[in-house]
């Protein structure tokens, strides 16, 4: 006989899915590592954004000389136009964000995106050009709502009008001003084109070799799909269009007006089309070299500037060879001027050895150049070590050297003007000098 035994009944299924209810202690922990997590996340936000400020300081600390100079520098330089420089600065701002907006259809909030450029600015200083106004620009898109492609799409379609624009913008003042910038005098006579067709045999090789990975393909096809669509979309609404394509030659146009306006606070006897000219070929070209942004393009265009005004070559900001100064003189004309040469030589000698500054090597010179009204004039050459010393031992040369043309009976004169009067009528005053005055007297003329 056969005993059947009924089959075990599984345990009735508990509620939700089949998911064992979580004890209270459980839901705890997993909330704690959470709360661990988020906050982990926000201490390194948190050092990622002081650890610009640190390097900034450690820069500064290691090159306070440079800044000292740079100080000393811009208290010579007149502050209008400083001023100006810097409300153009701040008027960049605005015309990145409008460019901003208008690579994308959502409206995204004004304040936050004006402040995301001040920050993509500050960015670009610290990672090669472009990479950190681009990485600061995709996370407050990805931030405002919109997708990782979206926000890449908008990110390509704003640096294609960007470069459009600023190209754009250089042509036209090429057109206007075609001796701006000759670039016959600065390519060197033997450029190595053979080494350049290999670059470039290189870079078509290794582009041909990525197309030629099939996921490669598939993502790079995506990618210009959805650009594609959002650029349509875009240009189909005029606004956007029109804040687009603005902002994109708005922008590059108020970023070489700075650079006139701070060339004009320092005196430079440049064409501000030149250097306009020579600000945007420069950043077109650092666009394509891994170098800081706003550094290198900004001292290209001051060296292309001054090859252009027909000025020496010296980066006045970094110095790497001696300078030299002029300070016109002129003394009376019943002066020894061999007398007058020595005693200048000797003050010069003095103020070469004895000021911070000069250059104690520097051979004194003295240049008698001109017959003027009522001196001779000559021109006295110093040396000095750095750009921003000449201010400072032209002004105790001229100190030292009014002392001891006085200890020494030298006359410096200042302009006679002598006014002749006839009976009834007055003449108009002319200038004379006093061998002129002389000669009236001896004469009998008026005087």
């Amino acid at each position: 006989m056969i005993e059947v035994k009924d089959a075990p009944v599984p345990p009735p299924r508990p509620a939700g899915g089949g998911r064992r209810p979580v004890s209270g202690s459980s839901q705890l922990s997993v909330r704690a590592r959470r709360s661990s997590c988020v906050d982990m996340t926000v201490t390194i936000r948190r050092v990622l954004c002081v650890l610009p400020l640190l390097l900034v300081a450690v820069v500064a600390v290691r090159q306070r000389e440079v800044l000292a100079e740079g100080l000393g520098l811009v208290t010579t330089a007149r502050w209008p136009w400083l001023l100006a420089a810097a409300g153009l600065t701040c008027l960049t701002w605005p015309a990145a964000a409008c460019t901003r907006q208008g690579a994308v259809l959502e409206r995204l909030p004004g304040r936050r995106l004006v402040a995301a450029q001040f920050a993509a600015g500050a960015a670009n200083h610290l990672l090669p050009t472009g990479l950190g106004a681009s990485a600061v620009n995709l996370r407050f898109m990805t931030v405002c709502g919109l997708s990782t492609a979206r926000s890449s799409a908008a990110l390509a379609l704003y640096l294609l009008a960007e470069s459009v624009g600023r190209v754009g913008l250089l042509a036209a003042l090429l057109v206007a001003f075609p001796d701006a910038l000759p670039f016959g005098s600065l390519l060197p006579g033997g450029a190595p084109v053979g080494a350049l067709l290999v670059a470039g045999a290189v870079l078509v090789l290794a582009v041909g070799g990525l197309a030629a990975v099939r996921r490669v393909r598939t993502v790079v096809a995506g990618f210009l799909r959805t650009a594609l669509g959002e650029a349509r979309s875009v240009h189909a609404r005029p606004a956007r269009a029109l804040a687009l394509w603005g902002g994109a030659l708005v922008f590059p146009a108020l970023q070489a007006g700075v650079l006139v306006l701070v060339a004009r606070s320092f005196g430079l006897a440049v064409p501000s089309a030149h250097l306009a000219v020579a600000y945007l070929a420069a950043t077109v070209a650092v666009a394509l070299v891994p170098t800081p942004g706003g550094i290198g393009s900004v001292e290209a265009a001051l060296v292309v500037a001054l090859q252009l005004a027909k000025t020496n070559m010296t980066n006045f900001m970094r110095p790497q060879q001696q300078l030299t100064i002029l300070v016109q003189v002129g003394v009376s004309y019943d002066s020894d001027l061999e007398h007058v040469e020595r005693v200048t030589k000797e003050v010069v000698a003095e103020v070469m050895t004895e000021i911070t500054g000069a250059v104690p090597e520097h051979e004194p010179a003295v240049r008698f150049h001109t017959f003027g009204d009522s001196r001779i004039g000559f021109t006295v050459i110093l040396g000095v070590a750095e750009f921003s010393d000449q201010y400072r031992i032209k002004h105790e040369f001229i100190k030292r050297l009014h002392r001891r043309y006085r200890e020494e009976g030298i006359r410096i004169p200042s302009p006679a003007r002598t006014v002749a009067l006839q009976q009834g009528t007055v003449l108009i005053p002319s200038q004379r000098d006093g061998a002129a005055a002389v000669d009236d007297m001896t004469t009998g003329r008026p005087v």
